[in-house]
């Protein structure tokens, strides 16, 4: 017999057909096989993690660390301690430091980051495992996760890591909600929605969005009034467009809008073309409990430190709201995007058809559907690690958030089959649509964040495709066949992923951290950057010790230098972009606040400014202060060192204009 032969391949795959079928079915082996895989996963994330993240330096990633420290030492948070970003953030963090006694220091945010970085991927891969009963899908997802978010490795302890953090729980604990009663869970769920406001009202905000439509979709008391899903279902369509609105004169705010509310017609249209599970209308007390719960805590817990309230609802609300206004960078989509929304549309309104067709579907169309999910969702994967992968040959498209209109696909029910966790399939498609968005104004790492639960939405369509295709397939033959292709297509992707995302990343960072120099300053004892850049930046940090006794300012914020210098900074008022961030009243209370330290240093860097203020500095009254009365000192590159002697004048007698 011939190795190639037909009879030997069917004989082969019979064998490994039942093989599997064993492993299945035995819950031991199942439970032995995902610890050994996820271990293995997470083991070589900490692998590639460690070095990668300590090869990178921003000169802003000090501020959040200041911001802390500050808060920790002062309390006062909004009113003497400036932040972007909500309570919850804050709150979270200090007491991590504090419950662990971690120096709060660029090396600790590492090691931080690095712990939020794999847990994220390993938290949503035994999500995705929850969801669709796959070990093999789970771990793709937490391989894929990872490499999608090693963007976190740019801005140490940036709230982006929070917040995969607090989405990665959201969706793990919507996936325990079964079909009974679950009060805990959803009280659970509205805490950590509650988490996601107080860290950053946008993403939190879309999150509630996505939430309440399937609650509409699932409580009685919801659906059964129309005016009450028609209500969330149009705000749920048309909150991109209103975000984006803020930018009316950019078209690629308006190309970013459309894309998104494209897709979430098609969401809309998904759910209200199939059959939901009813769950008990009492739930949602719990889910609003929850959610005041936390609310209350938190920012009863941040007053209590010395927050007054119309701080608090300037640091919540009113702040990140204005972002856009002090420093945005724009998300221009590929002008080919809108022929997918066009064609995503298309088929969603075929699906509705035919789904309130008194026609079933022929067999013939049934299969087809089903391998284009698998076909989909392997490409949606594929796009959105485009970067980590060498993907870019064979993904239509040029941006994580290309192939968005066909998230409605993962909605579609498995073809001649039933799904576990209902409500968590019914949610992270809703979900994944909108947190896009996270990338207006500023679509740096953001993008990324906002866009990896598109990852679950991926898995989800492999699953249902193959769970579609394996029920229609009853013949034993034909599914040896079926068994077969899927193991060779799974071998083929495993390598092509495994080398792209693991192996590659893994020699890559490790070569990085052995090629660079250790940075060797206080709390950066492991930060490892190329030969001359670390000296640059100890040449500047031992400037700034012995020309500057009490403190000193930076333009822009650059605040690693004081944890290098260990020089506390002069105010609590601190951020990278304040020339934009802070209006004239913060300005002239960080004078007021630094007017009477004598010898008190400048730091400047023209270049930076610039490109934080998105051109000129605009001359503010600190800016206007700064410029006066500080001599030039020192200069390293594009660094000046600037002093001043003696105190800076009084209101009276030189007020800033």
């Amino acid at each position: 017999m011939r190795i190639g032969s037909p009879r030997l391949l069917a004989s082969n795959a019979d064998r490994a057909l039942r093989a599997a079928q064993a492993v299945f079915r035995d819950r031991r082996l199942r439970i032995g096989a995902a610890v050994i895989g996820f271990g293995l996963a997470s083991l070589f994330a900490v692998l590639i993690a460690y070095p990668a993240i300590h090869v990178t330096f921003q000169e802003d990633e000090g501020y959040m660390l200041t911001t802390l420290k500050s808060f920790l030492h002062r309390g006062h948070l909004y009113d003497r301690v400036f932040s972007q970003y909500g309570p919850f953030y804050t709150e979270f963090w200090a007491g991590i430091f504090s419950l662990f006694g971690l120096p709060v220091t660029p090396d600790a945010a590492r090691d931080l980051t690095m712990v939020a970085w794999v847990a994220c991927s390993l938290g949503f891969g035994l999500a995705m495992l929850r969801i669709t009963g796959s070990i093999f899908i789970g771990i793709a997802v937490q391989v894929l996760t990872f490499a999608m978010l090693t963007v976190l490795t740019g801005e140490p302890l940036h709230p982006g890591g929070l917040i995969c953090m607090l989405l990665v729980a959201v969706v793990l604990v919507a996936g325990f909600v079964t079909d009974r009663r679950a009060e805990l869970l959803m009280a659970a769920l509205g805490a950590l929605l509650a988490a996601l406001v107080l860290t950053k009202i946008n993403v939190g905000g879309l999150a509630l969005i996505s939430f309440g439509l399937v609650c509409t979709v699932t409580y009685p008391v919801l659906s059964a009034r129309r005016l009450s899903r028609s209500a969330i279902e149009l705000i749920f369509v048309l909150v991109p467009l209103l975000l984006v609105s803020s930018k009316a004169g950019e078209a690629w705010a308006w190309h970013l809008g459309l894309h998104v509310s494209i897709a979430a017609v098609g969401v809309v249209i998904a759910l209200r073309a199939r059959q939901s599970d009813r769950r008990e209308d009492g739930e949602l007390w719990w889910v609003v409990g929850g959610f005041l719960v936390l609310a209350v805590l938190i920012c009863g817990t941040t007053i209590a430190s010395g927050t007054s309230f119309g701080a608090l609802f300037e640091g919540v609300v009113t702040q990140p709201l204005h972002q856009d206004e002090a420093f945005f960078l724009p998300l221009d989509l590929p002008a080919h995007i809108w022929a997918f929304d066009a064609v995503g549309l298309a088929c969603a309104l075929a699906y509705w058809a035919q789904a309130r067709s008194a026609t079933p579907a022929s067999t013939v169309l049934r299969k087809a559907a089903s391998v284009a999910s698998v076909l989909l969702g392997i490409e949606i994967g594929l796009t959105l690690v485009a970067n980590s992968l060498p993907a870019n040959p064979v993904t239509l498209s040029g941006s994580p958030v290309s192939l968005l209109a066909f998230t409605w696909v993962a909605l579609v029910p498995p073809l001649g089959g039933t799904r576990r966790a209902s409500f968590a399939v019914l949610f992270l498609p809703t979900l994944a649509v909108l947190q896009p968005l996270h990338a207006f104004p500023v679509a740096g790492s953001q993008l990324y964040w906002g866009s990896f639960p598109l990852v679950g939405v991926a898995a989800i369509c492999v699953a249902n495709g193959a769970r579609g295709l394996w029920a229609m397939t009853a013949e034993r033959p034909e599914r040896e066949v079926l068994f077969a292709f899927a193991a060779l297509a799974a071998l083929a992707l495993t390598v092509f992923t495994v080398n792209g995302t693991v192996r590659e990343p893994l020699i890559e960072s490790r070569n990085a951290y052995g090629a660079r120099q250790p940075l060797d300053l206080p709390g950066a004892a492991d930060v490892r950057l190329e030969e001359g850049e670390d000296d640059g930046l100890r040449a500047i940090t031992a400037a700034i010790v012995s020309n500057c006794p009490a403190s000193f300012l930076a333009e822009p914020g650059m605040d690693s230098f004081y944890i290098w210098s260990q020089m506390e900074p002069p105010t609590g008022l601190n951020a990278t972009a304040w020339m934009t961030l802070f209006d004239d009243a913060k300005q002239r209370q960080v004078i007021e606040e630094t007017r009477s330290i004598e010898r008190l240093c400048l730091l400047r860097d023209k270049g930076i400014a610039e490109f934080w203020s998105a051109g000129p500095v605009p001359r503010g009254p600190l800016v206007e202060y700064l410029h006066k009365g500080f001599r030039s000192i020192a200069t390293f590159g594009e660094y000046e060192l600037l002093r001043r002697e003696g105190t800076g004048p009084s209101p009276t007698k030189g007020r800033p204009s």
